[in-house]
């Protein structure tokens, strides 16, 4: 095994940085206020090449297409001119521009990098300044038809704060209207100099400067957005734990993500569905990994460091880390009371376990006992699938699994109890397809 990488590398991915300024990464066909000698102002400074070029897009024209440009109608023409238009030349920067995601409750995210823009050798001329405009319409339009949220990152403490303006003012009502909020991922070195001159109050209101990554999570789900190094080490510092919190707890913290199980175990069932050769891994959950690396992975989670295992990393870590969260959560799965039952069920000779019968158990659980459950059953039934290769079959998923989702203080009765729960395990596993519907209840 390679040598143990510190805390931070933990932490992915590894932003690129962008060389040039940004100004030139939101450079829409800009309609601006006129400023007479002073040309644009803004917290930061436009090089001429750049101003001459803006200036080219709305000269002799300005004031008609100021006055059309908001309605629908003008706007609508637009928007059909632009899926005329060949964009191949924006797809290395697809990275600039990200709508796949949602929030938690379903607006649209889209996402915008600036660390992203490429924009070494490479100059807008007017055709280009025109194209970029038609682009973002033609990919934005779609989602901003109710309510939307903007995620900015930017490391290099330049947000061009003019053209912002002058693009925001581009766009027709629905834009405005719309958008719920914006939220900006940068340094702490940026000093936010927004003015009622520069955007509306409304505008303003809608700004949030993220200063703890916690708050990101509020509604962003973890794992929607890659955080880039730098914003993870400089706002992660307050710690946010899930390891030994309860189930109903964890459900509450923004410290958690897209599914209705603990970000630990959602993380880990990832990385096994993109990493399918883990599964074959001779003695998964069964052998442990490095501590001083698995240590890491609870500090990291406790603070909002991580946003998903990497596909690189040994598998006996990620069952460990994940094992360690089952362990120190307070309560078992199985409720006190419907433990008893299953001991009782199981140890009763000749055993005449019936599913109908356990199924009525497990709706006595809370919800999210119940979701945590089936994702481990799943999981478990999937690993001894493969038992040729890992030897780890339905028995000895069990015999790992029962453990964590009942327990009693040590006895040697407990001893006996443990192997019921165990058998449980078991028989969940293999007639999962049974048990899905009421576990989903």
């Amino acid at each position: 095994m390679s040598e143990t990488k510190t805390t931070n590398e933990l932490i992915e991915p590894i932003h690129k940085k962008s060389k040039f300024p940004i100004q030139r990464s939101l450079s829409p066909p800009v309609l601006l206020d006129d400023f007479g000698d002073i040309g644009l102002t803004s917290v930061i400074e436009i090089d001429d090449e750049y101003l001459i070029q803006t200036k080219a897009f709305i000269k002799d024209s300005k004031n008609k297409i100021h006055q059309i440009v908001m309605g629908n109608d003008t706007y609508n023409i637009w928007l059909e001119y632009s899926k005329t238009q060949n964009f191949s030349i924006f797809k290395k920067w697809n990275n600039f521009l990200i709508t796949k995601f949602t929030d938690r409750t379903k607006r649209p995210v889209i996402i915008i990098n600036a660390d992203e823009f490429q924009l070494k050798d490479y100059s807008f001329n007017e055709n280009q300044i025109k194209l970029f405009y038609l682009y973002l319409i033609n990919k934005l339009d779609q989602y901003v038809n109710q309510e939307y949220i903007i995620v900015y990152i930017d490391s290099n403490d330049s947000l061009p704060l003019q053209l912002f303006k002058s693009l925001y003012r581009l766009f027709p009502e629905k834009y405005h209207n719309n958008l719920y909020y914006i939220l900006l991922l940068m340094p702490e070195t940026v000093k936010l100099k927004f003015t009622t001159s520069l955007l509306p109050l409304e505008t303003i209101s809608k700004i949030k400067l993220i200063k703890d990554i916690y708050d990101l999570y509020e509604d962003i789900p973890v794992g929607v957005i890659q955080i880039p190094q730098w914003a993870l080490l400089s706002y992660t510092s307050i710690p946010h734990p899930i390891f030994g919190i309860s189930l109903k707890e964890a459900n509450k913290s923004n410290n958690r993500g897209r599914s209705g199980i603990p970000l630990v175990i959602e993380f880990g069932i990832q990385y096994f569905s993109a990493n399918v050769d883990a599964f074959t891994t001779e003695g998964i959950f069964r052998m442990s990994g490095n501590k001083e690396r698995v240590d890491q992975y609870i500090e990291a989670f406790n603070h909002c460091r991580i946003t998903s295992f990497p596909l690189n990393e040994d598998p006996h870590i990620v069952t460990s880390v994940m094992k360690t969260y089952l362990q120190s959560l307070p309560e078992p799965l199985l409720t006190a009371n419907i433990g008893q039952e299953v001991v009782k069920i199981f140890s009763s000779v000749p055993n005449n376990t019936t599913t109908s019968q356990l199924k009525e158990l497990i709706l006595q659980i809370p919800n999210e006992n119940r979701q945590l459950l089936l994702a481990l059953v799943n999981l478990a039934h999937l690993i001894s699938t493969q038992q040729q290769f890992n030897k780890m079959d339905r028995v000895n998923m069990g015999t790992i699994f029962g453990p964590y989702i009942f327990w009693k203080e040590y006895s040697m009765k407990s001893i006996s109890e443990v192997k019921c729960v165990n058998a449980l395990f078991t028989y969940l596993i293999t007639n999962i397809s049974d048990f899905i519907d009421v576990m989903l209840d």
